[in-house]
């Protein structure tokens, strides 16, 4: 019977531990991003029934003191460009990520290896209808990427909308 308490004590008060998964990235992590940086965007286009569109991207990414200036450049397959601008700051005593104009509540923090991750979770409009939005960044001091899922309430997994993969540029 000790045994089986023991165990059972051992197994809540890991299931306690893995709860908090918070407290790992704070804002000042986010610095490892200013600079300038270059790579591709992949985004699914609701006005074109979801279609993949694929876009050469830079990104200069600026301190703006309590949080991040993020400015993209996006030139798309016809030679069009286009220009895009958000700040992105980690609120730590609300565990709060905005991105985009954007709060998402962080669901989940790690550091894996050099690389930094961030994740976030809102319910927002999406077109007419409501979603669950899923905001990701992983960063580290070569590499940033950036993805962006929905799920509709009658869905249960997560398809993507947005992604991106950056690299520094020199």
């Amino acid at each position: 019977m000790k045994i089986i308490l023991s165990s059972l004590f051992l197994l809540l008060s890991a299931c306690a531990v893995a709860q908090n998964n918070r407290g790992n990235v704070y804002n000042k992590d986010l610095r490892v991003m200013i600079g300038n940086w270059s790579g591709y965007v992949i985004y699914m286009d609701p006005a074109l029934n979801d279609a993949q569109i694929n876009l050469k991207t830079k990104l200069t990414v600026t301190d703006l003191g309590d949080s991040l200036g993020f400015k993209f450049v996006y030139e798309y397959p016809d030679g069009k460009i286009t220009t895009d601008s958000t700040t992105v700051c980690i609120y730590e005593g609300i565990d709060t990520l905005t991105y985009d104009q954007r709060s998402y509540k962080i669901t989940s923090t790690g550091r894996k290896g050099p690389s930094l991750v961030v994740e976030g979770e809102a319910q927002q409009f999406f077109g007419d209808r409501f979603a669950d939005i899923r905001r990701t960044i992983i960063f580290s001091p070569r590499t940033i990427s950036i993805t962006k899922d929905r799920r509709f309430m009658e869905n249960e997994y997560y398809a993507n909308q947005y992604r991106s993969t950056l690299n520094r540029v020199n």
